[in-house]
């Protein structure tokens, strides 16, 4: 179950940076997806090590704190795409 869910995350990073259309939104989707990558795996690492009261609050706060940022990212991603097509527009 594990491996279907990194290899879902894994094509999923790649499909995302494959479909940047520009240098600057594919920088930004690089990084997102490096800062998700390391938010998840150090989610499983501090709930794994953790003792039984306190990885309930770390899962917690990972849960809470980890969908305000896929929305901020997703909102920054538009805004990226959305000023390269004006730039792409404004050249030509």
């Amino acid at each position: 179950m594990i491996g279907v869910a990194l290899a879902g995350g894994l094509y999923a990073s790649y499909v995302n940076i494959r479909n940047a259309r520009g240098p600057r939104e594919r920088k930004f989707v690089i990084r997102a997806c490096a800062v998700g990558w390391a938010l998840i795996l150090s989610m499983l690492a501090v709930i794994y090590w953790l003792p039984a009261p306190y990885r309930y609050v770390a899962a917690l706060i990972y849960f809470l704190a980890i969908p305000v940022l896929i929305y901020r990212w997703a909102l920054t991603h538009q805004m990226i795409r959305l000023l390269d097509e004006r730039d792409r527009e404004a050249t030509t």
